[in-house]
């Protein structure tokens, strides 16, 4: 009898830890999948790290509101790339595995040219390895990934580092202090 009941316990283990296939999947390999999953988590630091960035700039003691706002809405672009690749990984038929998301850097970000100049390391990162994606697409076959990783986030990838590199170069030429405010200023009116 303990003999019948261990096989029947076993075979309910074995049901319980066999994913199902999906109907969908299609040429969507398994290591394209765990970069996906990797990308997502990029997206996410980044929506993490830019949040921070906000939050500083946000303070009574900091107070640069609209560079508050700037990297608010930076943050807010991130978590909708994240979002983006988990339902292109559903769509494919592909296994959303979220991980931890790491600390940003600093919490004391000290100047908007730091900030920014962070900014630009964490843009020109994430949009590195999105070309590593990219390259594991092709070596794949997966033209249907690469298509939409080039619509979808190398083209505004490239457009945000050419941005955030300008802002950088804006604020090591006005200084800090007033420069700071002046570059605040002059983005309050881009963003209107």
């Amino acid at each position: 009898m303990l003999s019948y009941t261990f096989a029947v316990f076993m075979v309910f283990a074995l049901i319980d830890t066999v994913r199902p296939t999906s109907n969908v999947i299609l040429r969507f390999h398994g290591d394209m999948q765990n970069a996906i999953n990797d990308q997502i988590n990029r997206e996410l630091h980044a929506c993490y790290t830019y949040m921070s960035m906000s939050a500083y700039f946000d303070r009574d003691d900091v107070a640069f509101p609209v560079i508050a706002e700037h990297f608010r809405d930076m943050s807010l672009e991130e978590f909708e790339h994240a979002k983006k690749l988990m339902s292109y990984q559903n769509l494919r038929g592909g296994t959303v595995s979220l991980k931890p998301i790491p600390k940003p850097k600093l919490d004391d970000w000290r100047s908007p040219l730091r900030a920014f100049t962070e900014a630009l390391n964490l843009e020109k990162n994430v949009t590195g390895y999105l070309y590593e994606l990219h390259q594991l697409a092709g070596a794949k076959s997966d033209n249907h990934l690469q298509n939409f990783l080039d619509e979808d986030f190398i083209q505004p990838g490239v457009v945000d580092i050419k941005e955030i590199a300008n802002y950088v170069t804006q604020l090591t030429r006005l200084g800090h202090g007033m420069g700071e405010h002046i570059f605040e200023q002059n983005l309050s009116k881009k963003n209107t």
